[in-house]
C-alpha cells in the first residue's frame, strides 16, 4: 500500500516538471504595409527558445520575404533566418513583434507573359516569312531593318525595355 502511494507522488511530481510552458511571441503580420492581416501567438524555438520560426510563417501565409515593421516608420530591414532550421537570427523576448511581408508571385502571370510574347514573335515570323509580305514590312526594310533576325531582335528588345519600365513605374 505504501509503495503505491510513493509511486503516485513521484508520477505527479514528474507531470509538474514536464509541463513547462513554451515561450510565445505575439506576432502582428502585415502584408505590403497593410493590416495587420492577422495577429497570432507563435512559439519561440531554438536552444534558448528565443527564435521565431520564420519559414513556417512564410509558408502559412504565402509570403516570399519578411521585414521588420513599425506602424510609425513602416517597413524596416529584412529578417534573416537560418536556412537549415528556418529560425530567425535575432532573439525575441516574447513580447509583441510586428512583421511585414511580400506575397509570393503567382506562377500564372509569368507563364502567361512568356506565352503571349512567344505568340507575338511567332505571329511576326509567320507574317515575315509569307511569300508576299505586307506593305509595312517593306517600310521597315526601307528604314534599315531588312532581315528577319533584326526584326525579332527589335521586338524582343522593345518588349524587355517596356517590361522593365512598367515594373519601375508600378513600384
Amino acid at each position: 500500500m505504501k509503495d503505491d502511494s510513493i509511486t503516485e507522488e513521484v508520477k505527479s511530481e514528474n507531470k509538474e516538471e514536464t509541463s513547462a510552458t513554451v515561450p510565445e511571441a505575439e506576432v502582428h503580420l502585415y502584408v505590403k504595409g497593410q493590416g495587420p492581416i492577422n495577429v497570432f501567438k507563435c512559439p519561440l524555438g531554438g536552444w534558448d527558445q528565443d527564435k521565431l520560426d520564420l519559414i513556417q510563417i512564410m509558408d502559412d501565409y504565402g509570403l516570399k520575404t519578411l521585414y521588420a515593421f513599425s506602424t510609425r516608420s513602416g517597413r524596416g530591414a529584412p529578417l534573416r533566418f537560418n536556412h537549415r532550421n528556418g529560425l530567425s537570427m535575432l532573439a525575441y523576448t516574447g513580447k509583441q513583434v510586428c512583421i511585414d511581408g511580400d506575397p509570393k508571385d503567382s506562377l500564372l502571370k509569368p507563364i502567361t507573359k512568356i506565352l503571349l510574347v512567344f505568340a507575338l514573335v511567332t505571329f511576326l515570323i509567320a507574317i515575315a516569312i509569307r511569300e508576299k509580305p505586307p506593305q509595312w514590312v517593306h517600310n521597315i526594310q526601307v528604314l534599315g531593318g531588312g532581315s528577319l533576325a533584326w526584326t525579332i531582335a527589335i521586338v524582343v528588345f522593345v518588349y524587355s525595355r517596356l517590361r522593365k519600365k512598367l515594373q519601375n513605374v508600378l513600384k
